[in-house]
């Protein structure tokens, strides 16, 4: 998923303000099915690079021959939007016939709305104006460009669409924010790794990050809703990188045993049904515990897995504290990194942490912690209830000294601990002094703690008195706004559905 070409800075504000009016114009942020728009916009992408590759050689490669020339109507031309909508949905079909089985193209149908047809022909045009196509040569003549790459502006287009679609919160697609992704993939240690999976990959934005930093990597991603890995695929067309496998298919019922060297996850919430909840060792029906299994279970013998999981999966009894068990006891947990609360807006309002763990187990060793971002003493304002809390500045810098020197850092922790040792306020052992931004616990002091996980537990000061983790009237405000959100989400839903009826 290699990025073509290089768009200016002021091109992309350009565009994304051109997005965001076109999302605001159509009232999506109400629409039951956001996302149906981007899957439209991609389908019209398609067929205008389908159009475009006539008339320019480099470009056919990536498409079938048609057998006859088609054209595309622009935005601005005077036309019927019933007659747009006809024409749209005319070349969708045909291109939809001629590409191979498997293909992205190859159920694709176009909407009827007019209001949306009118709306997408207008950005895509606004891609293909800006693209770069044309180039002077030495002599100054305008000539066309033979290289056969498709622009990244269809593809940023494409990419940006999606982006502020989900930001709106009712798209269903929950997408890591790309400075989260940035430090997941910096903790990763990548260096030598081959095989690198991404389960509940959503439109593929991770697989695409991996690729760009990393284009030796071989890559795959698992999906099951049909939409997503559909979007995926044409993000993949659009940049490049046919090599990065996407599979569509709920990835915890693959039949396949391979492994993997790098796994990334953001398991999806929600439950599985009682029949399949005794697909691993601890029996639940949660899917993010079912999730950490299935990593555990597909994990080479030097594999490491990260996942983003709520943090109620670090504290809570039962099935949770039976996962959290075999991570300390059968896996190698190394880290925990608490993330800033509201990090995962606008999809969810709940704290989240990111789990980073290895299949070979030490002799010897602790968990390394981290608290990132302000404490909060309140939650969000309904205004920034669509924005995602980011890291402070500099601190992704931070958090990576210190996992990259943990070793060290653990051995001073040691040190520090045997001349001067006292307890927090859960009694867990602490230096007397400790001036570092990262702790440590050991595997018998989490044991005595029923495996809690939470960073705060073993945190070896505190500014002021807390309430402990999974009681703070602020994170529960928080969780109570987004079930209230999702609820009315929900609602809404079930008035389009009963409006056939009336």
């Amino acid at each position: 998923m290699e990025g073509r070409g290089i768009m200016s800075a002021e091109r992309k504000q350009k565009m994304e303000q051109e997005i965001a009016g076109v999302l605001e114009a159509l009232r999506l942020s109400e629409t039951r099915r956001p996302m149906d728009f981007a899957l439209q916009l991609g389908y019209a992408v398609y067929v205008r690079l389908f159009v475009e590759a006539q008339s320019r050689p480099g470009l056919q490669q990536h498409f079938p021959y048609g057998g006859f020339l088609m054209q595309w109507t622009r935005a601005e031309e005077p036309m019927e939007r019933s007659q747009r909508v006809w024409e749209l949905q005319y070349q969708v079909k045909y291109c939809a016939s001629i590409v191979e089985e498997g293909h992205f193209m190859e159920n694709a149908s176009f909407t009827d709305r007019g209001d949306w047809a009118e709306q997408i022909s207008r950005l895509v045009d606004l891609a293909a104006d800006g693209c770069g196509w044309h180039g002077a040569d030495d002599a100054g003549e305008i000539s066309l460009r033979e290289d056969g790459q498709i622009p990244e502006d269809f593809g940023w287009l494409l990419e940006e669409t999606i982006r502020q679609i989900c930001q709106l919160g009712n798209s269903g697609c929950f997408l890591l924010s790309r400075p989260l992704m940035e430090l997941m993939t910096g903790m990763a240690d990548i260096g030598g790794r081959k095989r690198v999976w991404n389960p509940g990959c959503r439109t593929g934005g991770f697989l695409k990050l991996l690729f760009e930093k990393n284009p030796q990597l071989r890559l795959a991603g698992s999906e099951e809703e049909k939409d997503f890995i559909t979007l995926a695929r044409m993000l993949r067309f659009c940049f490049g990188g046919g090599q990065v496998e996407l599979r569509d298919g709920d990835p915890l019922t693959e039949t396949g045993e391979e492994q993997y060297d790098l796994i990334f996850a953001n398991p999806p919430v929600g439950e599985v049904e009682q029949e399949l909840a005794d697909r691993f060792p601890v029996s639940t029906r949660k899917i993010p515990l079912q999730y950490l299994q299935m990593m555990m279970e597909r994990l080479t013998p030097q594999g490491t897995a990260l996942a983003v999981v709520n943090e109620s999966v670090l504290f809570r009894y039962d099935a949770e504290q039976k996962v959290r068990s075999r991570l300390v006891e059968e896996m190698d947990l190394q880290g925990v990194l608490s993330l800033p609360a509201g990090a995962l807006l606008p999809y969810t309002a709940a704290k989240a942490s990111l789990l980073i763990f290895s299949r070979e187990k030490r002799e010897e060793g602790a968990v390394w912690f981290y608290e990132a971002g302000p404490e909060e003493k309140e939650p969000p304002k309904p205004e920034e209830m669509s924005q995602s809390r980011a890291l402070k500045d500099g601190e992704m810098e931070e958090i990576l000294s210190c996992w990259e020197q943990r070793e060290a850092l653990y051995q001073n922790w040691k040190i520090q601990l045997a001349a001067a040792s006292g307890f927090n306020k859960w009694e867990n052992p602490a230096p007397a002094r400790w001036e570092e931004s990262c702790w440590f616990a050991d595997w018998e002091t989490i044991r005595r703690n029923d495996y809690n996980l939470t960073a705060g537990r073993y945190k070896p000061w505190q500014e002021e008195e807390q309430v402990p983790e999974g009681e703070s009237p602020s994170r529960l405000l928080l969780e109570l706004a987004a079930m209230e959100k999702e609820s009315a989400a929900k609602i809404q839903e079930l008035i389009e559905m009963t409006k056939k009826y009336e």
